[in-house]
């Protein structure tokens, strides 16, 4: 698989459209305007309900990486890999502020020597390989190795496994968090501190076939967070399509290691509906999967690792694009 998902957490009104993107997951936090970037929105777990629980199927490697800013220093988990509800093994900050990584059983794999958890922004990130006698562990913070071992016991239940990626509380903030396994034939390693930026419509586009409750088609679907029904374009046309130029990338956005396109859509009628993502890349129209509509609002993301053409991406290309939807049903 390779890169499995990603988040800035810039334009989701609530918890709940975060947990859409990875379905069967909990997603329970507040949203926060301090960044590493001083732009854009962060993820906050600072009460006792709140987690990113986040469920995919079983891989034998998983690799993490987050922005993190305790607001609250103290001793709390920053992330764990589970295999159904059960710790295999975990990356925390004990009550010294020292990073450690712990197998779910409770041994004490490695502590850092140094203090961790004064309250500023850190790049972190955490791969692990789960196996009762050949696991192996890394633990990179603002891209240098704090800690490492390998040919050690990582699994504490009968698979090898992890299928859950768990955020729990602790009084921090998130952002910029990227998530990969070890299968894919890319991103299956660190990737390294990055930044996801939110670009949003501007502009017409190619298609405006939609409806739009309020003026344009693009000034329906550019807000800061998601509105639901106070601005939105609707369709009763099969293969109706809309298409968007974006704003602009800002001039220090560095390279583009992947895009993720997102929508928020519902029904309003009781026969089958399904959309499609659009990308629109030198006069060629590339569509998505169908996605099946309910009543009730929901958001998905897809994420292209290249252009739709197959390759790579650039900030030429990205700009010279156009990003929409078709009606399919």
């Amino acid at each position: 698989m390779g890169l499995r998902v990603f988040w800035g957490f810039d334009h989701e009104a609530t918890s709940q459209e975060v947990s859409d993107i990875v379905p069967g997951s909990t997603v329970v936090g507040l949203f926060s305007s301090i960044t590493p970037y001083d732009d854009g929105r962060s993820f906050s777990l600072a009460l006792s309900a709140h987690k990113l629980d986040l469920l995919f199927d079983a891989q034998q490697t998983w690799i993490t990486g987050f922005h993190h800013h305790p607001d609250d220093p103290g001793a709390m988990a920053l992330v764990e890999y589970k295999d159904g509800t059960t710790t295999q093994i975990k990356l925390l900050v004990n009550s010294a502020g020292q990073l450690q990584v712990v197998h779910g059983g409770g041994a004490i794999l490695a502590t850092t020597p140094d203090y961790y958890d004064d309250p500023t922004w850190k790049h972190v990130e955490f791969k692990a390989m789960i196996d009762n006698a050949a696991g192996a562990f890394e633990v990179r913070v603002n891209e240098r190795i704090v800690l490492s071992a390998s040919g050690v016991d990582t699994q504490n239940t009968a698979n090898a496994s992890a299928n859950r990626v768990y955020f729990g509380v602790g009084d921090r903030l998130l952002d910029n968090l990227w998530i990969c396994d070890g299968a894919g034939a890319t991103f299956n390693n660190f990737i390294g501190e990055l930044r996801v930026i939110t670009r949003r419509p501007n502009a017409p586009g190619f298609y405006t076939q939609w409806t739009p409750n309020t003026g344009l088609n693009w000034e329906a679907v550019d807000d800061e967070q998601t509105d639901n029904d106070t601005t939105y374009v609707s369709s009763i046309a099969p293969d109706n399509k809309d298409s968007f130029p974006l704003v602009a990338l800002g001039v220090d956005s560095g390279a583009i290691l992947a895009v993720g396109q997102n929508i928020r859509a519902r029904k309003d009628d009781v026969d089958q509906r399904e959309i499609a993502m659009l990308a629109r890349q030198d006069s060629t129209d590339y569509e998505g999967a169908n996605l099946e509509l309910l009543a009730t609002y929901r958001n998905w993301k897809e994420i292209r690792t290249t252009c739709p053409d197959t390759t790579e991406w650039t900030r030429e290309n990205f700009a010279a694009m156009q990003f929409g939807y078709t009606q399919k049903v």
